[in-house]
């Protein structure tokens, strides 16, 4: 149920109900609209379903950015075992807070590419010869 407002501050209310569930991936709705003075009108409405279905590469970006994160933890146990060793000045010690900096946000642009919902962008042509 939705509460708008409209433009000369008359509140009306509107409900949505889902009626049925088509075979060809639409869904239809029936809305009723009812005013602040009284009038109701209904409407029938229909929306196709979007169903999300990851590529190839998409559930690469999504593998690959798994083991980056796998890989920042690593780098962060590597640098807590090596700090007292080498000292926090170290180049080595800088090498490995790079690192986990790098995979970290790498991780998390990948594992959001690999969750996008990206359409399908490619040409198709029909010229059969």
């Amino acid at each position: 149920m939705f509460i708008f407002q409209e433009r000369d501050f008359k509140a009306f209310v509107c409900i949505r109900q889902k009626i049925s569930q088509h075979a060809n991936s639409h869904t239809v709705y029936s809305t009723q609209t009812i005013h602040n003075d009284g009038v109701a009108s209904n409407h029938i409405m229909t929306e196709p379903e979007v169903s999300y279905k990851p590529r190839f590469l998409q559930k690469v970006a999504l593998l690959v950015g798994k083991v980056c994160f796998v890989i920042a933890v690593g780098s962060g146990i590597f640098l807590y075992l090596k700090i007292d060793e080498l000292g926090a000045n170290h180049p080595v010690s800088a090498s490995f807070l790079a690192s986990i900096f790098f995979f970290t946000f790498v991780g998390i642009l990948l594992s959001i590419v690999g969750k996008a919902d990206i359409p399908d962008l490619t040409i198709r042509t029909s010229d059969k010869k």
